[in-house]
């Protein structure tokens, strides 16, 4: 952790969770909104091997505590729960991009809404964002990325790439897609991973694998 005292970055920690072990991954992907930092851990075995966990740690005046570990009880091995996060207030946004759909749409990826009550965080009634397209290995929520109340999520291996925005309502219950962004015309010949970011009106996605300039170049 490196914090600004006004005129200059310094490093002030470093932590992980209390239960870490080797090949777990803490860290793979970070959210913060104020006070509260969500960590991703998507090689934990917390219900199974490589299912998955998030980890909740809260600022004080000088350390980062852990609060909370989520991990939904519907997990199974593979899914990868935590390769990406995302954070809004307190909404949080989870997704395990191998998590089977059904038995016959398998590594599709979900994302997970959870809402913070006050006291603990609670997956939302309406608590999953599945993809469209009913076809395997979409690695769907692959990044996550939240503006305002628009969550924008990447599903690399679907088609040619797709970044999906959803308008989310009603403390997180209600996730209404909005728009799916094809990457047809960019003719890419990486399907393994997009990144994304939203701003007002622009959405940018990185293709790292990219070979159109340079073999692996992005």
């Amino acid at each position: 952790v490196f914090e600004n005292n006004g005129s200059s970055w310094n490093f002030t920690s470093t932590f992980t969770s209390d239960d870490n072990t080797s090949e777990d991954r803490f860290g793979y992907d970070l959210a913060v909104d104020d006070t509260t930092l969500l960590v991703g851990v998507p090689k934990a075995d917390a219900n199974g091997e490589n299912s998955g966990a998030v980890y909740v740690f809260e600022k004080n005046e000088t350390n980062w505590t852990q609060t909370k570990k989520i991990v939904p009880t519907d997990l199974s091995s593979g899914d990868e729960f935590g390769y990406s996060v995302a954070l809004k207030g307190n909404l949080a946004f989870v997704g395990a991009r191998q998590r089977d759909v059904d038995e016959n749409i398998t590594n599709a990826g979900v994302v997970y809404i959870f809402a913070n009550d006050g006291n603990t965080w609670n997956e939302v009634e309406v608590s999953q964002i599945i993809p469209e397209g009913n076809t395997s290995n979409q690695y769907f929520s692959s990044d996550l990325v939240i503006y305002e109340d628009i969550l924008g999520v990447s599903s690399p291996a679907h088609e040619h790439g797709f970044l999906y925005l959803y308008r989310i309502e009603d403390n997180g219950s209600t996730a209404s897609l909005i728009s799916r962004l094809s990457l047809a015309d960019v003719n890419s010949t990486d399907q393994s991973h997009l990144s994304i970011i939203l701003k007002e009106g622009i959405a940018v996605v990185g293709i790292p694998g990219e070979s159109i300039f340079e073999d692996a170049g992005g």
